[in-house]
C-alpha cells in the first residue's frame, strides 16, 4: 500500500514517464532484499548492475537540478518516486517469501483488505462525491489494478523476480506514448539516458539469468 500511495504521488508530481522509470527500479530492490533476507546469491554482475541502474536513477531524479530549481520542494517528488520502488520490492520479496504456501488471489485479497482499511479513514475525514465520470474513471482504475495485480503476483510466484520483471520495462514506453498522447509530455534527454541505463540493466541480467539456467 506503501509503494502504491507513493506512487501515485510522483505521478500527480512527475512526468508520468519518469515516474514510472523510478518505480521500475523495484526489481533491483527486489535483488537486493532477496539477498539480505532470502539467502537468494547476489552476484557480483548483480551488484554492478544495481550501481548502474541507480545512476540511471539519479539522472532521472537530477537532484542538483531539482534543487537549483525548487529546494527540497522539488526533488521531494522524485524521492517518493524511488520510495515507491523501494516499498514495492520489499513486497515482491515477501510475495517471492510465500512461494508455494499462499494462493496469488489469497495474496491479492489481503492487499485489497489492508488498503481499503487503511485508506478509509481519510476518506471519511474528508469525503469527496466523484461526478459521473471521474467515477467511471476510478472503476477503471479499479479493474485494470486488480486484473494487473493478479497477474503480476502469478508470475512472480511462478517465475524467478528476474525474469519476470523485465516484461514490466514495457510499461515505461506505455506510460511514455500515453504522457506525449494525451499531455503532451515529453522526457528530457538525461531521462532518456537513465531510461536506457535501467532497462538495459535489467535486460542484460534477464539474459545472465537465461544463460545460467541453461548452463545448469
Amino acid at each position: 500500500l506503501g509503494g502504491v500511495m507513493s506512487f501515485f504521488y510522483a505521478i500527480d508530481h512527475l512526468l508520468l514517464a519518469d515516474a514510472t522509470i523510478l518505480n521500475k527500479l523495484s526489481p533491483f530492490f527486489v535483488s537486493l532484499f532477496a539477498g539480505l533476507f532470502l539467502a537468494e546469491r547476489l552476484g557480483g554482475w548483480r551488484l554492478v548492475g544495481m550501481l548502474v541502474a541507480f545512476s540511471g536513477a539519479a539522472l532521472v531524479i537530477k537532484p542538483q537540478l531539482a534543487f537549483a530549481e525548487g529546494g527540497v520542494e522539488a526533488l521531494l517528488p522524485a524521492m517518493v518516486g524511488l520510495g515507491s520502488a523501494m516499498l514495492a520490492g520489499a513486497a515482491y520479496t515477501l510475495i517471492r517469501a510465500m512461494k508455494g504456501r499462499e494462493a496469488s488471489a489469497t495474496i491479492v485479497l489481503h492487499f485489497s483488505l489492508v488498503s481499503s482499511v487503511v485508506t478509509l479513514v481519510p476518506m471519511l475525514m474528508n469525503p469527496v462525491m466523484p461526478s459521473g465520470p471521474q467515477a467511471l474513471a476510478l472503476l477503471g482504475i479499479g479493474i485494470f489494478a486488480a486484473g494487473g495485480q493478479i497477474l503480476m503476483t502469478t508470475a512472480y510466484r511462478l517465475a524467478p523476480a528476474g525474469e519476470v520483471s523485465i516484461y514490466s520495462y514495457l510499461t515505461i514506453v506505455f506510460s511514455a506514448l500515453a504522457g506525449w498522447a494525451i499531455w503532451g509530455e515529453v522526457p528530457d534527454i538525461a531521462s532518456l539516458i537513465g531510461f536506457v541505463l535501467i532497462a538495459g540493466v535489467a535486460l542484460i541480467g534477464w539474459h545472465a539469468s537465461r544463460v545460467a539456467g541453461r548452463v545448469v
